[in-house]
C-alpha cells in the first residue's frame, strides 16, 4: 500500500449501541462482547454500512483471538483486510495481521500465515521502528513454529540493528528486549536441534550465546505489561540453563577469594531466576508442584554452573522431597538424577554424582524392562484380540438378528413416545383455538434456531415436539385469569407464574427420554439472560439452551400476534424488540441465529393472529 494512503486518515467509524455494549463487555464476558459485536456486523451488513461493518470487526478480531477462535478469523480474514486497508489506522491494521497470522498458524495454514505477517511488516516500515520491531518480533515467533531457528536468530539481529533514534527511551528499552529475547529463542533452538542431530559440541556453543543475550536482557528495565513475553523469557531461560554442560570454574584467588567475589557481585542469571520466581508467584503458576520441581532444577543446576556447591545440594535436595510427593513420574525423576549428577559434577563432589548416576542407571533400566514387559503384554493382547475376533463372528452372526428386533421395537418405541407428546400438546390446546397455532409455530421455530447453532439433528427433532409443551402448565391455571382482558393484579400475575413449576411437574418423569428435555422448556422459558426473570432467577449459560431458545421465539410470536388487549406489532418493531434485548432479557447468540435465519427466510411461516397468550406472562 502506498504511503499516500495513509496522509488523509481513515474515514471516521460509526457509533452503535451494540458496539458501544459490546467495547463495555470486553474485558468482563468476552464471549457476549462477541457475540453483540457480530450482531451489529449483520446488521450493518444488512444496511450497507460497511464503516459500521468494520467497526464491528475491528472489535470482534481481538476477541476472536483471545478466544481461540482460529477458524472464524481465517473465514473472516479477506473481509477483514479489504474494509481495514479503508478505515483502518496503520498501526490497528498492522495488528490485525498479525492476528491473522498467529490464527493461520494455530490452524496449519503455513502460506497464508507467513503472507499476514509479511503485510504487517511491510505496513511497519512506514510508520516507525518501534512498530517494525514488534512485527518482526510476531513474526519470529511463527518461525520457532516453522521449526526456522536461523531465521529466528536473524529476525532478532535485524531488531537490534533498527534505528531507534528519535523514539522514546521505555519504547526503545522495549525494543531491544524484543531484539534480544528473539536472539536468545533462537539460540535455544538451535541448541535443541544440535542436541538432536548429536552434535553435542554445538549445543554447548549455541546455549552460551543465548544466555549471552539473556544477560543483556536483564539490563534493561523489565517488561510488565506483556504476560506472553514474561513466559516466553522464562521458558528460554530454563531451556538454555538445561543445554549447558559443566565447565570448570576456575577460582579467582582461592575460595576466599571467589567467595568475596560472589558477596561483592550479584549473578544477573541468578537475580532473573529469582526474580522471574516471584513474577511467577503473582501470577499463581507455581500451585502446579510440577512446575515448582522444575524450577528447583533450575536452580540447582545454575548453582552448579556458577561453583555453588551449597546451592546445588539444597535446591536438588528440595527437589527430591517435592517429586516424592506428587505422582510418579519416570522422565521428572530421570532429569532430576540426570541434572543433580551434572551440577555434583560441576562442583567436584565426585561422590554424589557416582551416586545420581547409579540412581539414573536403576531408574533407566526399570523403565526398560517396564517398556519390554509392556510391549511383550501388548502383543499377547494383540494376538488374544484377533483369535477372540475369529471366535465371535458367528456369535455377530447370530446377533445381527436380535439387533435387527431390538432397533424394530425401539423404532416402535420412540413413535409411541412422540404420540404421548403429540396428545399432552393437546390437552394444551383445547382451552384456545390459536395456541395450537402459536405453539406448533414455537416448537418449528425452536427446531430452526437450533439447528442454526449447530445443535446435533436428533436434539433439533426432540426439542421441535418438546417446545410445544412449553406452556402446558397453562391448564391448571383459571379462566378467570387465562382469559381476562384487563391488565392482571399482581396476585393474578403471581397465579400465571405458577405455570411453569406445574408445566414442570406434568412433563418431569422417567416414562421416556423426551419429556426432561418439554420439562426444562416449560419451567425456564421465562427466565432472562440477566438473573432478573422467573420461577428462579437463572443468569447466562446456567439457563438450559432449550429456556433460552424458547423464549426468544416465544416472545416473538407472542409479539407478532394480535391480543385482546393489544394490536400486533410490526415486524420491524418485533426484531427491534428483539436486538435490544440481546445480552439483558435473551442469549446474544441465540438473537444471532435467529436474525440469521429470519434473514435467510429459514423461519416457519406464522400462522397465530389472536388468543389469550399474555406478553407479560
Amino acid at each position: 500500500m502506498p504511503k499516500d494512503a495513509f496522509q488523509s486518515g481513515p474515514a471516521p467509524l460509526p457509533a452503535t449501541p451494540l458496539i458501544d455494549l459490546a467495547i463495555q463487555l470486553s474485558e468482563r464476558q468476552p464471549e457476549s462482547s462477541f457475540q453483540l459485536a457480530r450482531l451489529a456486523y449483520v446488521e450493518a451488513r444488512r444496511r450497507g454500512d460497511e464503516a459500521a461493518q468494520w467497526a464491528a470487526l475491528a472489535q470482534q478480531i481481538p476477541l476472536a483471538g483471545f478466544l481461540g477462535m482460529n477458524t472464524w478469523l481465517a473465514e473472516s480474514a479477506p473481509e477483514a483486510v479489504r474494509l481495514g486497508r479503508i478505515y483502518a489506522p496503520p498501526r490497528q491494521l498492522r495488528r490485525i495481521h498479525g492476528i491473522l497470522g498467529i490464527a493461520y498458524l494455530c490452524l496449519g495454514q503455513l502460506t497464508q500465515s507467513a503472507g499476514q505477517h509479511e503485510q504487517a511488516c511491510a505496513l511497519a516500515q512506514q510508520l516507525d521502528a518501534a512498530e517494525l520491531a514488534f512485527a518482526l518480533y510476531n513474526s519470529s515467533v511463527g518461525f520457532n513454529e516453522f521449526h526456522r531457528p536461523e531465521r529466528v536468530l536473524e529476525l532478532g539481529r535485524d531488531i537490534l540493528a533498527l534505528d531507534l533514534s528519535g523514539l522514546p527511551p521505555s519504547v526503545q528499552n522495549k525494543v531491544c528486549s524484543y531484539g534480544h529475547l528473539t536472539c536468545a529463542a533462537g539460540s535455544a533452538h538451535l541448541a535443541e536441534h544440535a542436541l538432536l542431530s548429536g552434535h553435542h559440541p554445538e549445543v554447548n556453543s549455541h546455549a552460551r550465546l543465548g544466555l549471552v543475550a539473556l544477560s543483556r536482557l536483564l539490563q534493561l528495565p523489565p517488561i510488565t505489561d506483556n504476560a506472553a513475553f514474561q513466559q516466553r523469557m522464562l521458558h528460554v531461560h530454563v531451556r538454555l540453563l538445561e543445554f549447558m554442560e559443566p565447565v570448570e570454574v576456575q577460582p579467582v584467588g582461592g575460595q576466599a577469594g571467589r567467595a568475596g567475589q560472589d558477596q561483592g557481585q550479584a549473578d544477573p542469571l541468578r537475580q532473573a531466576l529469582e526474580r522471574w520466581r516471584m513474577w511467577t508467584d503473582d501470577h499463581e503458576l507455581r500451585i502446579n508442584p510440577r512446575t515448582e520441581h522444575r524450577w528447583l532444577c533450575a536452580l540447582g543446576r545454575e548453582a552448579g554452573l556458577r561453583g555453588n556447591p551449597a546451592g546445588v545440594h539444597s535446591y536438588f535436595q528440595q527437589a527430591l522431597t517435592l517429586t516424592q510427593s506428587i505422582p510418579f513420574e519416570d522422565t521428572a525423576w530421570l532429569r532430576l538424577h540426570s541434572q543433580y549428577g551434572h551440577a555434583a559434577r560441576q562442583v567436584g563432589d565426585l561422590a554424589t554424582a557416582l551416586a545420581q548416576l547409579e540412581a539414573y542407571n536403576r531408574l533407566l533400566f526399570a523403565r526398560l524392562q517396564h517398556e519390554a514387559r509392556r510391549t511383550l503384554e501388548e502383543m499377547t493382547a494383540r494376538f488374544q484380540v484377533a483369535q477372540a475376533q475369529q471366535t465371535s463372528k458367528v456369535a455377530r452372526r447370530r446377533a445381527d438378528t436380535l439387533s435387527e428386533l431390538v432397533q424394530q421395537r425401539e423404532d416402535a418405541l420412540q413413535s409411541e413416545q412422540l404420540h404421548t407428546l403429540e396428545r399432552l400438546a393437546t390437552v394444551a390446546e383445547y382451552r384456545d383455538q390459536d395456541s395450537r397455532a402459536h405453539m406448533h409455530w414455537v416448537g418449528d421455530a425452536a427446531a430452526c434456531i437450533a439447528r442454526e447453532l449447530g445443535q446435533p439433528p436428533e436434539f433439533v427433532q426432540t426439542l421441535q415436539v418438546a417446545a410445544r409443551l412449553h406452556d402446558i402448565g397453562k391448564i391448571a391455571l383459571p379462566d378467570a385469569i387465562l382469559q381476562k382482558v384487563e391488565h392482571l393484579t399482581p396476585t393474578e400475575f403471581e397465579i400465571i407464574k405458577t405455570h411453569t413449576f406445574v408445566g414442570a411437574e406434568i412433563l418431569e418423569g422417567p416414562q421416556h427420554p423426551f419429556l426432561p428435555l418439554a420439562a426444562a422448556a416449560a419451567r425456564t422459558h421465562h427466565e432472562r439472560w440477566d438473573g432478573g426473570g422467573y420461577p428462579l432467577g437463572l443468569r447466562g449459560q446456567a439457563i438450559p439452551l432449550v429456556g433460552r431458545i424458547v423464549s426468544v421465539v416465544d416472545v416473538y410470536d407472542a409479539l407478532r400476534a394480535a391480543r385482546p388487549y393489544k394490536e400486533a406489532w410490526t415486524e420491524a418493531d418485533a426484531l427491534n424488540y428483539l436486538r435490544q434485548g440481546a445480552g439483558t432479557q435473551f442469549d446474544p447468540q441465540v438473537i444471532y441465529a435467529f436474525l440469521t435465519a429470519h434473514a435467510a427466510g429459514r423461519l416457519p411461516a406464522r400462522k397465530s393472529v389472536g388468543g389469550s397468550v399474555r406478553r407479560s406472562a
